[in-house]
């Protein structure tokens, strides 16, 4: 569950995590910083707007929304997106959440972890069986290398296919 619960200064933003358990910020950065968290983009508007943005964004979504959310950064990256068009972006936003919710995405994410769900993990199984993609060795920001190889794709369910 994400909320926004305070805001403690004229750019942040605190939202509460039941996901992540814990308290988690938006900083709006000025408009010539750089923002790390979010890929080191810049911001397009001034922080304020930005600030009034996410907070409309937070406004718009039922406590269901709230809780589907992943990431405390979605608000403003969907608001960014929209070019600082609320409405747009709130509409995004749904859409995105709701399509988590139908394509089961935070099952999936369990099922390659402790809390798995043998559903997904048959599925991963089953779709890795054919060795089109696996992971080998790591960047040097820690990151997996994943190689696929088309030539080994044989599945014929293009959903399955698409959650692996």
């Amino acid at each position: 569950f994400i909320a926004a619960t305070a805001i403690p200064t004229s750019n942040e933003i605190v939202l509460s995590s039941s996901i992540h358990k814990d308290k988690q910020r938006i900083t709006m950065a000025s408009s010539t910083e750089v923002e790390p968290y979010l890929g080191g983009e810049k911001n397009l508007l001034e922080p304020d707007v930005e600030k009034k943005g996410v907070e409309d964004i937070l406004a718009a979504l039922d406590e269901d929304e709230k809780a589907a959310m992943p990431d405390p950064s979605m608000p403003i990256r969907h608001f960014r997106a929209e070019k600082g068009d609320v409405a747009k972006a709130i509409t995004k936003l749904k859409e995105t959440l709701e399509w988590r919710k139908s394509f089961e995405t935070d099952e999936l994410v369990k099922a390659s972890g402790e809390n798995d769900d043998s559903k997904f993990r048959e599925l991963m199984e089953r779709e890795n069986s054919t060795g089109k993609i696996y992971i080998r060795g790591y960047d040097k920001e820690g990151r997996a290398f994943m190689y696929m190889r088309p030539a080994r794709e044989q599945t014929n369910h293009e959903a399955d296919n698409m959650k692996h």
